[in-house]
């Protein structure tokens, strides 16, 4: 029941869950990122750092495929004040292990939106000396872009900025990560997008 004011109800919103990218889908688009990854960096020595922590999905079906037998792996936290991923002063919580200096780094992430956290990686990865910076990243919510990040970007689809998703990775306060497809949360009467995702050269 929703709270009585002014003579009228206010409802509390009832959300449910709309497939947004199916499971195979993904799994096809993880086989084309791996693929470019083992192009990108033959021979490389190349360190990917995963973005905690949804980024452990992606990070985790990319090496999972990978045959790049001097690839290495790790983790990066960033969070703001509040604790969130999100907002325009994020700060590094987690320092990666390995060293930076003279490395070629791959950032992975499952999404970039407002492109802070991406940056806030960024600029600690070049003062840590990287040798190159490049990011891969699942999703993309590049029409929410506030920052540009001045690296290339590696997409695996590219959704409307409205929709908020889980799946892959994703989550909403820490639930909802499970599972091979991208879900699109939504109130019931919010419209179904037309175009759900473009999956870019």
């Amino acid at each position: 029941m929703g709270i009585l004011q002014e003579g009228l109800i206010n409802e509390t919103p009832v959300y449910r869950e709309v497939e947004l990218i199916p499971e195979g889908i993904v799994s096809e688009r993880l086989d084309h990122l791996s693929k470019w990854v083992e192009q990108e960096y033959q021979d490389k020595n190349v360190l990917v750092v995963v973005v905690l922590k949804g980024g452990i999905f992606v990070g985790s079906e990319l090496m999972r495929r990978s045959t790049l037998s001097d690839i290495e792996f790790d983790i990066i936290g960033i969070s703001n004040s509040n604790g969130q991923s999100t907002g325009k002063d994020p700060k590094i919580w987690l320092d990666p292990t390995n060293t930076i200096k003279g490395r070629h780094v791959l950032i992975v992430d499952d999404i970039i939106d407002k492109g802070w956290s991406a940056k806030c990686a960024i600029e600690y990865l070049k003062k840590g000396g990287a040798e190159s910076i490049q990011m891969l990243t699942l999703l993309d919510k590049r029409e929410n872009r506030e920052v540009e990040v001045g690296i290339p970007i590696k997409v695996g689809f590219i959704i409307p900025g409205r929709c908020w998703v889980e799946g892959c990775g994703l989550d909403t306060g820490e639930k909802g990560r499970q599972g091979g497809n991208v879900r699109y949360r939504q109130s019931n009467s919010a419209p179904i997008p037309e175009t759900p995702y473009i999956i870019p050269d």
